[in-house]
């Protein structure tokens, strides 16, 4: 006699935005707009992410979410569609920026998914319908130089937009500046703003701009012969066992360009452990994992959600205060070691290079590729004629150091030397080359 359980199996998918509906500076928030499809038997569910805390509305009402804020307690808890819709006053989104988390499940043999996209209705209280929209703060390296700006516009109507951009330096964040003003400049943080102007809010006057920059970080330090470029590491449920990666740069003139991979076994889901005791006072604790990702980090005291804390990524810390004797557990993904291996250039041309790689080792199945960027260094001498006023010369590359039998000036690629006539002129110099600029980078994995 045989017997078999009925199993039912479902598709489930949890979206976590990264880019928040940001009400920093609107006035009045109205309300939702949501569109998409919630076929038969399937379930849409969202709730919300402000300051590292989770939201739900009850009754009308913003309220902090009691759940871990999973999948699994989303489905059950969170606000369903029809609920946000009848919602009139989100007053407590004003001035906040708020991250949505969406919920769907569908049956397995469902033909159709779930599909959600949700806005919210602002209004200001400002006659000449004019509003300044923020970007983010982008941090960059140590001593960027931002190397280009550009901006595209889309108007309609009587619309008009005007960008800007401060940059952040040593001495502090500069004015607002116009785009083209900031380029050339070094700077360890940018952020942007553009003022929009409409005449009327019928449809008929419209405003979109994308900006765009560029950057190099260390590119006046001689001395900084590597650039690297690593890319995020991505999950795929099938065993990898070749890369492929193609590369557009700028010409290789005195340089070097090589690529590595990264593949490893599949890291850990949701680790559960207990840390120890709190103190009472400012305390560090440690996971005892050593790659933790900080995005799925989860951390509970007395066994409830705690978010007031401080995290060291490299050195995988807790740091926080908190009530003394109570107890600390954490939860968290965490990824293997990282084995980059080099990979073999496959295709090389004045402005590409295709670099392969192949394993027979299994299980892996998450993947990150790195580009390195090298200057090459050299020594180079020429003989001249002085002729007793000043003669520049175009060196092979950018100088370290120079040897020369009469004064000389440097400026960049460029030597400057003031010789006695008919005099013999020997200079010697070793140089570095220039690092190329990457313009593209595309990779494919396969099994």
């Amino acid at each position: 006699m045989f017997a078999t359980d009925n199993f039912q199996f479902r598709k489930r998918a949890l979206i976590q935005c990264n880019t928040s509906l940001d009400f920093t500076y609107e006035t009045n928030c109205t309300g939702f707009t949501i569109s998409g499809t919630e076929p038969e038997n399937t379930s849409r569910r969202i709730i919300f992410k402000i300051e590292d805390t989770l939201y739900r509305f009850v009754n009308g009402v913003l309220d902090k979410y009691p759940y871990r804020g999973e999948i699994d307690d989303i489905l059950i808890y969170g606000n369903t569609v029809g609920e946000l819709l009848e919602l009139e006053n989100l007053s407590a989104f004003v001035n906040k920026k708020v991250f949505v988390i969406i919920a769907l499940d569908a049956p397995a043999d469902a033909k159709v998914f779930p599909m959600i996209k949700i806005a919210v209705k602002v209004s200001t209280y400002n006659d000449d319908y004019t509003r300044y929209q923020y970007s983010q703060i982008y941090n960059l390296p140590s001593n960027s130089k931002i190397v280009s700006i550009r901006e595209i516009k889309n108007e309609g109507g009587n619309a008009t937009s005007i960008s800007q951009c401060r940059i952040k330096k040593l001495s502090g964040w500069s004015d607002w500046l116009n785009l083209l003003d900031a380029e050339y400049q070094i700077a360890s943080a940018i952020q942007f703003r553009t003022e929009f102007a409409l005449t009327t809010l019928d449809g008929t006057d419209h405003s979109q701009t994308a900006i765009t920059f560029k950057y190099t970080s260390d590119a006046d330090k001689v001395a900084a012969n590597f650039r690297t470029f690593t890319s995020l590491v991505e999950n795929i449920d099938a065993d990898l066992k070749t890369c492929c990666v193609s590369v557009d740069h700028t010409p290789l003139v005195n340089s070097r360009i090589q690529a590595y991979v990264n593949l490893r076994e599949k890291g850990k889901r949701r680790d559960y452990v207990y840390l120890g005791k709190t103190s009472g006072i400012e305390q560090t604790l440690y996971l005892p994992n050593k790659f933790p990702l900080p995005d799925s980090l989860y951390v509970e005291i007395d066994g409830k959600p705690f978010f007031d804390f401080n995290y060291d990524t490299e050195k995988a810390a807790l740091t926080f205060t908190a009530e003394p004797n109570l107890d600390v557990t954490a939860a968290y993904d965490y990824n293997r070691a990282e084995n980059w291996q080099a990979m073999n250039i496959d295709f090389s041309n004045l402005n590409r290079t295709r670099f392969t790689f192949h394993t027979d080792d299994e299980n892996l199945r998450e993947a990150a590729i790195m580009i390195v960027l090298g200057q090459l260094e050299n020594d180079a001498e020429f003989t001249a004629t002085g002729t007793g006023r000043a003669q520049m010369f175009n060196l092979q590359g950018t100088p370290k150091t120079v040897n020369c039998n009469a004064p000389f000036k440097i400026d960049g690629q460029f030597i400057s030397i003031c010789a006695p006539i008919d005099s013999t002129v020997i200079c010697s110099y070793h140089y570095a080359g220039e690092i190329p600029l990457v313009t593209g980078i595309i990779a494919g994995f396969s099994v």
